[in-house]
């Protein structure tokens, strides 16, 4: 007997070659195009293409050799097409797969990663007026906050470098962009009591990095959750102690936090039984998830809402400090003056003191963010969904249930088609374009993704960036400076390679 398993134990390498090459050939997807040689039977080289940082590259490239959808695994396919592609997989019944479950926050799911449509439809609810465009333009709480934020903070900081250095000293302004929005975020999310300082208390400066640092289990995570797993069972970490120790340290934080908002929440309804003017988001999930009976303790309702307030912090403030480092360095690029002009021209014309209403209309600015959103996508995906039962057609295919599908916005945007020179920066196109020309930008351009499920914080987001562009470019000149690097990384959250985007800063010159 054990000479036969000594005899069978080669034989399991064929049978399991076997078994793949039966699965190929019987699957609808052998007709896909495959990204890579070894695609149709395994994952691994995606997985290397993902850990390596150059998995959008890499799609992008088969796309362009082989079409709007390709095969990047044995069970996941690549879209990069709008009719039977994005609009089916986005706009209808395909649900998240588990992977997401692994960026659960305090064990809890929050409503980007929830699984089910339902799920995130219930949750979204809860929020949709509060993160509505309507609100985050006429929100006396976020207006007060962002002009105290920029006039006691932000732009103070700008003024003692551009005073105290010259113009070709290098700022890391990636990580005060950061510092600001974070500022803002969080007292909007908790309130006008919250009293985070982000920007000026260095011991909460230093924490940026801790953010920084617990965002980068995000590829163990999501990516390889099984081997993640696996490698547990043995004793074995993937994700280092350092970063898993930062996670802890940020959640203990923001749960700080929603322990400080509901004590001044109780405590304000039992003095005077009266609730918030203008409730903020701990206070509207913290009231609406306690009347569910989906949470059995105090501590689980405690958690679960600050999950969801920890995702909406970390998505706020990262991808919006993105978009404005970006714009910041295109707008100091000495070919890009023009529009700078026409941007000021704009700005001037407005008078003191702008609303958020004026801000929004203004041409141009509105094409410097859009422009920068779609060169510089903040989250550039692949945003996975699960083909529902009966299956799907994408681009003429057939793709059974049960597919992982995707489509991402690094891709999307590269369209030549679409956007002639799709590499170049060129805001102008998105004043030029008129009629058809312009509507499909418009469906090209994916930043905040599209259907029921795209970024409930897109407004919120705009809002942000499309103030400070104006504060800044009032008052300041930015130069690009021979330690100025832009290389993004590119994923849910496309951050600059080092966390760092170096510019200098100078008063504007008349």
């Amino acid at each position: 007997m054990p000479h036969l398993f000594i005899l069978l134990v080669p034989l399991i390498p064929l049978i399991y070659l076997l078994r793949l090459l039966y699965q190929h050939y019987r699957s609808p997807l052998t007709l896909i195009p495959a990204a890579h040689p070894t695609a149709p039977f395994s994952s691994l080289h995606l997985l290397y293409l993902k850990h390596q940082g150059v998995e959008h590259k890499a799609r992008l490239a088969a796309h362009e050799r082989l079409g709007p959808v390709i095969r990047v695994a044995p069970n996941e396919v690549s879209v990069n097409c709008i009719e039977d592609g994005v609009r089916t997989i986005y706009g209808g019944a395909f649900e998240k797969g588990e992977w997401y479950d692994a960026l659960r926050n305090f064990g809890h799911p929050y409503m980007f990663i929830m699984q089910t449509n339902a799920q995130h439809s219930l949750r979204k609810r809860i929020l949709t007026h509060f993160y509505s465009n309507s609100h985050i333009l006429t929100s006396p709480s976020l207006t007060s906050t962002i002009t105290s934020m920029f006039h006691t903070r932000y732009l103070p900081q700008l003024h003692n470098w551009a005073s105290t250095s010259l113009p070709s000293t290098p700022h890391n302004i990636y990580r005060l962009n950061k510092a600001l929005f974070l500022d803002i975020t969080t007292h909007f999310l908790f309130g006008p009591s919250h009293t985070s300082n982000f920007i000026s208390n260095p011991p909460e400066t230093a924490l940026l990095q801790t953010f920084e640092l617990a965002l980068s289990r995000l590829f163990w995570s999501m990516d390889a959750p099984h081997l993640t797993r696996l490698a547990g069972r043995f004793g074995y970490r993937t994700i280092p102690a350092r970063v898993s120790a930062a996670q802890q340290e940020v959640e203990a934080l923001v749960l700080s936090w929603c322990s400080k908002s509901k004590e001044r929440i109780l405590s304000q309804e039992k003095e005077n039984g009266e609730k918030e003017a203008e409730p903020s988001a701990y206070n509207l999930l913290y009231t609406s998830l306690s009347q569910s009976s989906m949470y059995p303790t105090a501590q689980d309702l405690d958690r679960a809402v600050a999950a969801e307030m920890l995702d909406n912090i970390l998505a706020s403030h990262e991808i919006t400090a993105i978009m404005l480092t970006y714009t910041m360095y295109e707008l100091s690029r000495p070919h890009n003056t023009p529009i700078l002009h026409s941007l000021r021209a704009e700005i001037a014309a407005l008078g003191p003191d702008p609303t958020p209403q004026q801000i929004d209309t203004l041409p141009h600015l509105a094409a410097i963010v859009h422009e920068t959103l779609r060169v510089y996508p903040a989250s550039s995906g692949p945003f996975t969904r699960i083909v529902p039962k009966g299956g799907t057609v994408l681009g003429g295919y057939k793709v059974p249930e049960g597919t992982i599908v995707a489509a991402s916005a690094y891709t999307l945007h590269a369209n030549e088609e679409v956007f002639p020179g799709a590499g170049e920066w060129v805001a102008e196109r998105w004043l030029r374009a008129e009629g058809e020309e312009k509507r499909r930008m418009g469906r090209w351009w994916w930043a905040f993704g599209s259907g029921g499920r795209m970024c409930v914080g897109s407004h919120l987001a705009l809002r942000m960036i499309k103030a400070a562009v104006v504060a800044v470019y009032s008052e300041f000149d930015t130069v690009v400076v021979p330690e100025t690097k832009i290389e993004q990384i590119p994923g849910i959250i496309s951050h600059p390679v080092g966390h760092s985007v170096m510019l200098g800063i100078k008063m504007r010159e008349s």
